[in-house]
C-alpha cells in the first residue's frame, strides 16, 4: 500500500531510526535499559525499523569497534534483515543542510522512508526537534511514546 508520499510503508505505521552507537552498544549487552526495551517493542512489531545499506554498515562497524564477536554481529544483522524494511539508500550522497556529515546517513534514510521518528542522543540533532517531517526524540521520549501506544499487558 502506498502512502501519499509514494512510500511502500503503511500510512500510519511508526518508523524509527536508532542511531548506531547507542543502539548497538547497549542493545546487545544489557537487558534492562532503554535500548533493549525499544528493541523488544520493535521485535513485537510495535513500530517498523527501516534500514539502508549505509545504516547496516554503520551498525556492523560500531559493533566491530566495540569488540562484539563476529557471531553476535551476524545474529544482529540477521534480525535486522528479517524484521526491518530494507531501503536502497538512494539519498547517500545528499548533503543535508548544516548537519554533522556523520549524521547525514540517518537523516537521508529518514527522508527516503518518510520516517516518523529518529531516535538519537546527539544534542545537535535533538535541538532541531524535527527534520523535514521526522520528529527527533531521545530514547526515553520514544520509549514513552511507544508505551503509550502499546501498553504492556498486565500479567
Amino acid at each position: 500500500m502506498l502512502d501519499g508520499n509514494g512510500s511502500n510503508l503503511p500510512r500510519k505505521t511508526l518508523v524509527a531510526f536508532l542511531q548506531s552507537s547507542r543502539l548497538c552498544g547497549r542493545g546487545l549487552h544489557t537487558e534492562a535499559n532503554w535500548a533493549s526495551l525499544i528493541i523488544s517493542l520493535w521485535r513485537s512489531e510495535a513500530f517498523i525499523l527501516v534500514v539502508t545499506p549505509q545504516l547496516l554498515e554503520e551498525y556492523v562497524a560500531v559493533l566491530s569497534r566495540m569488540g562484539v564477536s563476529e557471531t553476535e554481529i551476524i545474529d544482529f544483522a540477521a534480525v535486522i534483515a528479517e524484521i526491518a524494511v530494507q531501503l536502497p539508500g538512494i539519498y547517500e550522497a545528499t548533503k543535508l543542510d548544516k548537519v554533522d556529515p556523520k549524521d547525514n546517513k540517518f537523516l537521508a534514510a529518514c527522508l527516503e522512508s518518510h520516517a516518523d521518528f529518529l531516535v538519537s542522543f546527539d544534542a545537535h540533532l535533538l535541538n532541531e526537534k524535527w527534520y523535514r517531517g521526522t520528529t527527533i526524540y531521545t530514547p526515553a521520549l520514544m520509549l514513552r511514546h511507544l508505551l503509550e501506544l502499546y501498553p504492556p499487558e498486565s500479567s
